[in-house]
């Protein structure tokens, strides 16, 4: 069941954005890291988030049911993602985080007109 609501339309729609970001990411570091084991390693990651967040899009779609529960625990998980790739990655890995938080932050400053999507879906 699709549920008409423009929060939840901005959420899958930042969610298949980050999709198209973390895919294109994961790309160049497995083409570009050909020669070192690392880079691949990151790529091949990124590239699973990726269709993950594809699959998540489409799913909260069709019943966007703990939508607002699933990203707010994104939150912390992502600032650990940011450091990482500060320290480890590039800035593109950092904006893809930021990218990601501000997915997190989106769902919670729209949470109660989430929450009627999921009440219903």
């Amino acid at each position: 069941m699709s549920v008409d609501n423009e929060a939840l339309n901005t959420v899958i729609k930042k969610l298949n954005n980050s999709y198209q970001i973390w895919l294109i990411v994961g790309i160049c570091q497995i083409v570009f890291g050909f020669w070192y084991v690392t880079p691949i390693f990151f790529g091949a990651w990124n590239i699973y988030c990726a269709v993950n967040r594809k699959k998540l899009a489409a799913a909260f779609r069709q019943n966007p049911a703990g939508l607002t529960d699933t990203a707010k625990s994104w939150k912390d998980n992502i600032v650990v993602f940011i450091i990482l790739n500060a320290v480890f990655g590039a800035l593109i890995g950092v904006l893809g985080c930021a990218y990601d938080y501000s997915i997190a932050s989106y769902v919670t400053q729209h949470e109660e007109e989430l929450r009627a999507a999921e009440v219903q879906g």
